[in-house]
C-alpha cells in the first residue's frame, strides 16, 4: 500500500501512473497512465478536472472525517464511475480504480487559484 502522502501535481497536464510502487507524476503520458490533471489555458484551478486514462476511471466520494477505506472507494466507483472529474477544491475526494485493478484514494489538500495542486494519496495493493 501507498499512503497515506501527499502528492503535487501541476495542473497543466500531470499524467499519474499508479500501478506501480510509488505513484509516477509525468508531464508526458507514461506507459499505462491511469489519470491526468489538466487545466485550459488559463491555468486556472476553478477550470482544472481529473480524467480517467487508458482505462482508469474516477468517481466522487462524499468528504468524510473517517478514513477512507478501499471497500468505500470500489463501491464509489461501480456506482458513479465517470470519464472525468471537476470542482477540484480543497477536501474533494475522489477514488480511482485503475487499469490493472488497484483502488486510489485522493483528497484535495490544496488547491490554490493557480499552480499546483496537492493529494493526499491513498494506493491499495491488487485485491485477490
Amino acid at each position: 500500500m501507498f499512503g497515506p502522502k501527499a502528492v503535487e501535481v501541476d495542473v497543466n497536464g500531470s499524467y499519474l501512473e499508479l500501478d506501480t510502487r510509488a505513484p509516477l507524476v509525468e508531464g508526458e503520458a507514461p506507459k499505462g497512465v491511469d489519470i491526468l490533471v489538466n487545466t485550459d489555458a488559463s491555468g486556472a484551478m476553478e477550470n482544472a478536472k481529473v480524467y480517467g486514462y487508458l482505462g482508469g476511471t474516477v468517481a466522487p466520494i462524499a468528504a468524510t472525517s473517517g478514513a477512507v477505506q478501499e471497500a468505500d472507494c470500489l463501491q464509489a466507483v461501480q456506482r458513479n464511475a465517470s470519464d472525468s472529474m471537476d470542482n477540484l477544491q480543497r477536501g474533494r475526494g475522489i477514488c480511482v480504480e485503475t487499469s490493472e485493478g488497484r483502488v486510489a484514494f485522493l483528497r484535495v489538500a490544496s488547491a490554490p487559484p493557480k499552480g499546483p495542486v496537492t493529494f493526499d494519496m491513498t494506493v491499495w495493493e491488487l485485491r485477490g
